[in-house]
């Protein structure tokens, strides 16, 4: 499941996805939710030597000029792979501040993807912005076939945030719509010990073992 990547796995993801075709570099699938600009209003001179420029830096391994054109592609263009590789670029050449604006344009241009969703969660963690991964944790545990892996996910996710009541406090929150579900009581069970309250973790583990088939 994809909700199982760790941190590490989830960042060395290759920096260029591969199949951006050059000729064409919006063209999007018929079913994408992204909204590409029109070909002949993206594919200009400028357009292609910029595309041009962040490939060879990329190569030469010059992630903040490759990521800094990128998003600029992407914003122009307003196509998700483009912000996808922004992204990467961002976060392989440590740029946090381009990272944080490539991957908000990603998941705004393309709602839909796990990985988007997935990577800003990662970002605001890193960054210490703890209560605004909600709404995209939310989205990530409706999905039923990853939502009992995620909430595995969660004590890994958090593991480095000092604010352990905080953390308790969101799991709770994440995992208040699954009382059903085996995992989200265990990922309170987690965050409860983490954060010293064992009262509440040996419940919640008792909890999570009765549910369990």
């Amino acid at each position: 499941m994809i909700l199982t990547l760790s941190m590490r796995q989830l960042f060395t993801l290759t920096a260029f996805a591969a199949g951006m075709a050059l000729i064409n570099p919006v063209a999007q699938s018929a079913d994408s939710s992204s909204t590409p600009a029109t070909e002949d209003a993206s594919l200009t001179p400028d357009f292609i030597y910029k595309y041009l420029v962040g490939e060879v830096a990329g190569q030469r391994g010059e992630l903040g000029l490759a990521s800094n054109l990128f998003l600029d592609l992407a914003k122009s263009s307003r196509d998700a792979r483009l912000a996808e590789r922004a992204t990467k670029a961002a976060i392989y050449g440590n740029n946090p501040a381009v990272a944080v604006q490539a991957v908000s344009l990603w998941s705004e241009l393309d709602p839909d993807s796990v990985d988007a969703q997935q990577t800003t969660v990662q970002m605001l963690v890193s960054t210490g912005r703890l209560a605004e991964t909600k709404p995209y944790l939310d989205k990530l545990l409706a999905k039923e076939d990853t939502r009992a892996n995620g909430f595995l996910y969660l004590h890994s996710l958090f593991s480095r945030q000092t604010d352990k009541q905080a953390v308790l406090e969101l799991v709770q929150e994440l995992a208040a719509k699954y009382p059903a579900l085996p995992e989200s009581h265990f990922a309170i069970a987690q965050a409860a010990w983490d954060a010293g309250k064992r009262e509440l973790a040996l419940e919640q583990l008792a909890l999570a073992e009765k549910l369990r088939p």
